[in-house]
């Protein structure tokens, strides 16, 4: 099921640029996701990624938001073309509910952290941060690098996950991609 629901997010924006797609249901029986992320790459440069967290929605229409988001509302990039849609290779991210880390102890927050498995969030003084699993994967961070450059997406210093009213929240995460 995942490579095709990585298939569908592309569809869903092929049919937004007034592309003919294949109408193929995908079958989910009623499976509902606590968030969803699309990330979309062209030659394994990032072009958007955006998507959702601690709402709860039916899995299609998730997908199908996040994907929109990631192609047409991402603001480091202008909006997906036509001409890039072929190029572009989708992957969506099926989130499971936030927990937030109890423990305040650094050596207790980021023993807590299955790399690979878990994505973080992180929450101070108005700021916020999302990481999803595979990027800490896919630069080789620990644990301790993982939650310092979750606080460094949020605009806040590397170190802030150590401060007591920071708020860290982990999420289990599920990637796919239509290349397999």
């Amino acid at each position: 099921m995942g490579i095709e629901l990585a298939r569908y997010a592309k569809r869903k924006v092929a049919s937004a640029l007034g592309q003919r797609v294949d109408a193929t249901p995908i079958i989910v029986e009623g499976r509902s996701v606590d968030g969803a992320f699309v990330t979309i790459t062209i030659e394994n440069n990032l072009r958007g990624c955006m998507g959702y967290v601690g709402v709860r929605q039916p899995l299609l229409k998730a997908v199908e938001r996040a994907a929109m988001a990631a192609a047409f509302e991402d603001p480091r990039f202008p909006p997906l073309t036509s001409g890039e849609l072929p190029l572009s290779v989708f992957e969506v991210t099926l989130l499971g509910p936030l927990r937030p880390l109890a423990s305040r102890a650094p050596q207790e927050l980021a023993a807590s952290i299955q790399l690979g498995v878990h994505g973080l969030l992180v929450r101070r003084m108005g700021f916020s941060g999302l990481l999803l699993p595979q990027v800490a994967v896919e630069y080789g961070w620990g644990a301790s690098e993982f939650l310092s450059q979750t606080c460094l997406k949020a605009g806040l210093p590397e170190d802030c996950w150590c401060q007591p009213d920071t708020e860290v929240y982990l999420f289990e995460g599920k990637w796919f991609s239509e290349s397999g």
